[in-house]
């Protein structure tokens, strides 16, 4: 279970936004241009350390994939790959999908608050919510 407070925050951001997007018909320009795709890269790079820890820790040691971190190239390079998906192939295959170049940007700063937020050093203390 992902317990990064970053990371948590994002989600809840990102589905607070659709709520006043979509549920409640609020219009804020720049968060219905920008937020969307800068809070992706968090949140779906997060779920990709989150799975590669938890095969870590099935398939090779018990407690070792908890340490393990994205190196900032395998982070860079999957941020690009993902936000090319979101900006090239979704919008030419998918209705109600359109290219904005101005979103790179925002993938951009997306990647960087994942590696310096979420993918943490394993020398770095990480944020995380306690158990009780």
């Amino acid at each position: 279970m992902i317990r990064n407070v970053f990371w948590i925050l994002a989600v809840c951001l990102c589905v607070l936004h659709q709520i006043f997007q979509h549920g409640l018909g609020n219009r804020w320009w720049l968060a219905d241009a920008y937020l969307d795709a800068f809070l992706s890269m968090p949140i779906v790079l997060g779920l990709m350390l989150q799975e590669r820890q938890m095969m870590i820790n099935l398939f090779v040691d018990e407690g070792i994939g908890k340490h393990y971190r994205f190196s900032g190239l395998q982070t860079i390079i999957t941020g690009i790959l993902l936000a090319i998906v979101f900006e090239e192939f979704l919008p030419r295959c998918f209705e109600g999908y359109t290219r904005d170049y101005w979103d790179y940007g925002a993938y951009a700063l997306g990647i960087i608050a994942f590696h310096f937020l979420i993918n943490k050093t394993k020398d770095t203390k990480l944020p995380t919510i306690r158990k009780h």
